[in-house]
């Protein structure tokens, strides 16, 4: 648990069926189900002294913040726990300490990729449904999990309606540098950022060229962006004014850049592969499979598609790159749309308002009261 700031409280917490674990996609999973379910924070400054006082002398292999979220758990007494959080692994071993409780867990991003496939063979997850990102992704995950996996697109990514409103003059780049770009040594990681750092001086040549506004759309809020933005601003130290850098200002605007951009361009972030669900024109330009020799980061994984193809490349190679921006920039919808579907099925799919999820869900929670109600009869 991050603790800042640290306040103590003693209120008193009451059971509930249902807990989501963490607050990253918990208002998603709220606005979904439409259940004010109670959430366990690992970032919450508000201790309640009680659970902590008792978490102390309790579960004595764990870590103090992992005792605590147990004592937690225990005191709510759920049936089921749900969480947006994906790559957590000792929120996947709480199965072991709590078989009876049923654990749902919604894929959040690809992490998972920046696995090496001998790392996720090893993997000892537990949970008792999964929903996925897509077909590729639910049989990789079944191999995982061994469980009930669901293919139900990007959980975030569905709640947004798709509404464009495009400028015809615009190349939106979907960032993807962390809050800091040191490793635990404060070493800046050359190779991982070679992609960026290759690609980004020849997106601005070409929106220059064509009289595009080039346009980096951040992954976090103002306040946390400086690190990112000062990235961008080295890399175009020549042309810092002439590119837009914007920052998260709400929970979808990042969704409302892409769907509102000409082009879109993505080395291999999740929401490159949600802009592809969403049907706007977008280009995968996946450098970094090729500079980290990790081919889980190729264009697709865990699907194998080749190395290139109308809308995606894994090497860089300037002259294909630039052929394929133009050759996507003078697409109209129905051309791309043709293209697009030939290879769609291995993708995201898109579910506007989970209703997949919401069906599957509500099938879950029947099944838990018809076993509730047979061990009381």
């Amino acid at each position: 648990m991050r603790i800042r700031n640290i306040k103590f409280t003693f209120h008193f917490i009451p059971k509930s069926d249902y807990l989501i674990l963490d607050n990253p996609g918990a208002n998603l999973i709220r606005k979904t189900l439409k259940k004010n379910i109670p959430i366990l924070s690992t970032r919450e400054s508000r201790i309640n002294l009680f659970i902590l006082f008792f978490s102390i002398f309790s579960f004595s292999k764990y870590k103090l913040g992992q005792k605590y979220l147990i004592s937690y758990i225990r005191m709510i007494n759920p049936k089921v726990i749900i969480s947006h959080i994906d790559n957590n692994n000792f929120f996947y071993s709480l199965k072991k300490i709590f078989p009876k409780i049923k654990f749902i867990f919604i894929q959040n991003g690809i992490s998972l990729a920046s696995k090496k496939n001998s790392e996720i063979k090893k993997l000892n997850w537990k949970a008792d449904y999964f929903f996925s990102y897509s077909e590729s992704y639910r049989k990789r995950y079944y191999q995982i999990f061994k469980s009930k996996v669901f293919n139900i697109g990007s959980f975030k990514n569905n709640l947004k309606k798709i509404n464009k409103n495009i400028n015809k003059k615009s190349l939106v780049f979907i960032s993807q540098i962390p809050l800091t770009i040191l490793d635990k040594n404060n070493n800046f990681n050359e190779r991982f950022y070679k992609s960026e750092k290759i690609l980004i001086p020849l997106l601005f040549s070409f929106c220059e060229q064509n009289d595009f506004n080039f346009i980096v759309a951040g992954r976090f809020s103002k306040k946390k962006s400086q690190i990112e933005k000062s990235f961008y601003d080295f890399i175009l130290s020549q042309n810092r004014k002439k590119y837009i850098f914007k920052s998260q200002h709400s929970e979808f605007s990042s969704y409302n850049l892409i769907d509102n951009a000409n082009l879109v361009v993505f080395i291999d972030s999740a929401l490159g592969y949600q802009s592809l669900a969403r049907g706007n024109k977008t280009l995968g330009i996946c450098l970094r499979s090729y500079f980290t020799s990790n081919k889980n980061l190729n264009f697709g994984w865990p699907f194998k598609f080749k190395d290139e193809g109308p809308f995606w490349i894994n090497k860089f190679n300037k002259k294909k790159i630039l052929m394929k921006l133009k050759y996507l920039k003078n697409l109209n919808d129905n051309q791309w749309n043709k293209i697009y579907d030939k290879y769609s099925k291995n993708l995201l799919t898109y579910d506007y308002g989970n209703k997949n999820f919401k069906g599957c869900f509500n099938q879950i929670s029947k099944k838990i009261k018809n076993e509730i109600n047979k061990q009381n009869i």
